[in-house]
């Protein structure tokens, strides 16, 4: 496609789907920013509500505003199709439903251009309910040797907050359509084998926090693309290469291939659903919480082993003792650790793993 105008330093990109609620804050966010020579790509991936007119109008009134319209073909066809039509070196990530803070670009750029062995490099950020209720921020490791090693362990870079070396993304091939749900992190794993990469320290995004988000469906598909990430890693570092052929989308019978057992799953399936209900529960969406937890125990009854639903039950009790500590409610806090306490003690796996993360909490 040509372009009457010189390729600018940097391009955001960001895909939408029915992201009418909060897409105008988005966008404006990044029109206010206070670095100006960007170009804003916003890839519509066949939105059905209101959100194709907001973008024509913001569009109407910011020639930096790029609207590329598609078919629904889901997040990865979405994020791949905007690479393909940024004409920037440098390429910001952005969501529908966040905020990006005023200097973030221009501290981004400043940064990448201080370090040309850098590939990619996020921020700090900061939790915000569906109703923009401040909560904390969320800080990842920093340095190349720490993020290398996170990344064995989970995602260290908050995709919505990185800005990107257009060059090698595309390089490495972009974005994976068959781990679509953790599409960022095998990014990053494959990234990082050829080039560093760093996080700021900067809180420079604000994060929604979703309801939906909570949900046991929802953590199993994000966990089963995490783990393939982690085992397609393990696997390309102990012989250069990959199995072949890749499955579609991962499932737990490849999980099974790559060294993960059931138990495993589930349990990493239990901790991204109690990540979801604390990050619910430090922006006040108690109601979210509460039925992420309600979904999460009947699900340990549905689960077959012993041991899995034990960890589970386990799992919750830990999360439900650390939110009234949070609060300050003190007789829940003892109930919940002994409900803790006895699916541990019962369970030597995870006492081992509870004792892991109270010593080394982003274990």
């Amino acid at each position: 496609m040509p372009h009457d105008h010189p390729a600018p330093a940097v391009s955001v990109l960001m895909p939408v789907y029915n992201g009418a609620r909060f897409l105008a804050e988005a966008i404006d966010s990044i029109r206010g920013q206070t670095f100006a020579d960007f170009e804003f790509v916003i890839v519509d991936d066949g939105s059905t509500d209101a959100s194709p007119a907001i973008l024509a109008d913001h569009a109407r009134r910011d020639p930096r505003i790029r609207v590329v319209s598609q078919a629904n073909a889901g997040i990865v066809a979405a994020l791949n199709r905007g690479l393909a039509e940024c004409r920037a070196p440098l390429v910001a990530r952005m969501d529908a439903d966040d905020v990006s803070l005023p200097p973030r670009l221009e501290r981004q750029r400043a940064f990448l251009e201080a370090h040309p062995r850098v590939a990619v490099v996020g921020t700090a950020l900061q939790l915000v309910s569906e109703t923009g209720a401040v909560g904390p921020e969320v800080r990842h490791a920093t340095g190349q040797a720490a993020i290398s090693r996170g990344l064995r362990r989970g995602n260290c870079l908050a995709h919505p907050t990185v800005m990107m070396r257009r060059g090698v993304v595309l390089a490495v091939g972009g974005y994976r359509e068959f781990l679509r749900h953790a599409e960022d992190y095998d990014l990053w794993t494959r990234v990082v084998e050829r080039h560093h990469l760093a996080n700021l320290t900067e809180c420079l995004l604000r994060y929604r926090v979703h309801g939906g988000q909570v949900s046991w469906g929802v953590a199993e598909a994000q966990v089963l693309g995490t783990l393939a990430v982690q085992g397609l890693a393990r696997v390309r570092r102990r012989t250069g290469a990959e199995p072949s052929p890749l499955p579609s989308m991962p499932d737990r019978t490849f999980l099974n291939t790559l060294g993960f057992s059931p138990a495993e799953i589930d349990y990493a399936t239990t901790a991204c659903v109690a990540n979801r209900m604390e990050l619910c529960d430090s922006v006040g969406m108690a109601e979210q919480a509460g039925e992420a937890r309600r979904t999460t125990l009947e699900s340990a009854a549905l689960r077959g082993g012993a041991i899995t639903r034990r960890t589970i039950t386990g799992i919750v009790a830990w999360q439900d003792f650390r939110a009234a500590v949070r609060t300050g409610r003190l007789p829940a806090a003892a109930g919940a650790f002994l409900r803790c306490a006895f699916a541990g003690v019962t369970d030597v796996p995870l006492m081992r793993i509870a004792l892991r993360r109270w010593i080394i909490p982003d274990a």
